[in-house]
């Protein structure tokens, strides 16, 4: 199969969806920080699923439900797929081809907590009632749906699914095909993908410079080696107070046990007065966002180096 499009919807800088061209050779040109390495980013997401992507700082800031689209769609497809023991099928046959006769695959994220995915496919498929949701079915309810509609099933082979379905839909007057959202995880929709899938392009992205990721401290913040630079000059007079505040606090716990003491024997035994101190950068929180307050991570990558080289 080879990649032909592109669609994104409220990912990073992409709110409202937008679909990019795709041709044999491809360049995005464009200022800094326009979604150059979105795009990029994006197919990552799609095609290798990487761990805890996408996150919660991948969601446009605009967004309110949670949830991220990236679509891919596809032509130099396979003829055929075989779902049904050894009886082919097509794409075409099962209705899974949009208006242009193309694959088209959808990839919901829904973020924030444990990351869920739904898969569907963008097809023109029949909406009429009791017609829509044959891929929903499996052999058994395939026979039953054909009994209730009053369908002669006597030509077919009822033990091929591919062949039950094509049945049904060859009995309707009018399947009324519409653009349609197929989910990908009902029964035989997922076995179909399933099938797809060792078919799908190999995606490799490939950095000119040297190899970095979001968890990179200075890509992070570098607002938070400053924090450390200006502690590490005030470190002695900041470990006084600490050993003043400290001595303070200590001197009233051990009085409060003290007092504990004539009350409670048994109580006081228990309690060991303890003042612990933290790290004195984690005081601070200073932050170099956008009026948005869009992590820096997550801004193009032209604009993370200008950022870091002036820094």
């Amino acid at each position: 199969m080879r990649l032909r499009r592109i669609k994104l919807k409220n990912f990073r800088s992409y709110i409202t969806e937008k679909e990019i061209f795709i041709d044999d050779l491809t360049v995005f040109i464009g200022k800094n920080d326009s979604g150059k390495s979105s795009i990029f980013d994006a197919l990552e997401i799609f095609f290798n699923e990487p761990k805890n992507c996408p996150d919660k700082d991948d969601l446009n800031i605009g967004e309110n439900d949670g949830k991220i689209a990236i679509s891919c769609v596809f032509d130099d497809l396979p003829t055929q797929l075989v779902i049904d023991a050894t009886h082919p099928t097509s794409l075409q046959d099962e209705y899974m081809l949009n208006q242009e006769g193309l694959l088209e695959i959808k990839k919901v994220f829904r973020v924030g907590g444990n990351i869920r995915k739904g898969v569907y496919a963008i097809a023109n498929h029949p909406t009429t009632e009791r017609y829509n949701d044959l891929l929903t079915l499996n052999r058994r309810n395939l026979q039953i749906r054909a009994a209730d509609l009053g369908i002669d099933l006597s030509n077919v082979n009822q033990s091929i699914n591919t062949q039950l379905r094509r049945g049904i839909w060859d009995s309707a007057e009018n399947l009324n095909i519409q653009k349609s959202e197929i989910d990908l995880s009902s029964e035989t929709a997922k076995a179909i993908w399933e099938r797809l899938k060792p078919c799908l392009p190999v995606f490799a992205l490939f950095k000119s410079d040297r190899p970095s990721t979001d968890q990179d401290s200075e890509a992070q913040d570098p607002m938070k080696a400053a924090v450390r630079e200006a502690i590490a000059q005030q470190e002695e007079t900041l470990n006084q107070i600490a050993e003043q505040v400290k001595q303070e606090v200590q001197e009233i716990a051990d009085k409060t046990v003290s007092k504990i003491q004539e009350i409670n024997p048994e109580l006081a035994s228990q309690l060991n007065p303890r003042v612990t101190t933290k790290k004195w950068d984690s005081l601070f929180n200073v932050s170099l966002t956008g009026d948005e307050d869009i992590p820096i991570n997550k801004r193009g990558s032209g604009t993370r180096r200008l950022i870091l080289l002036n820094f």
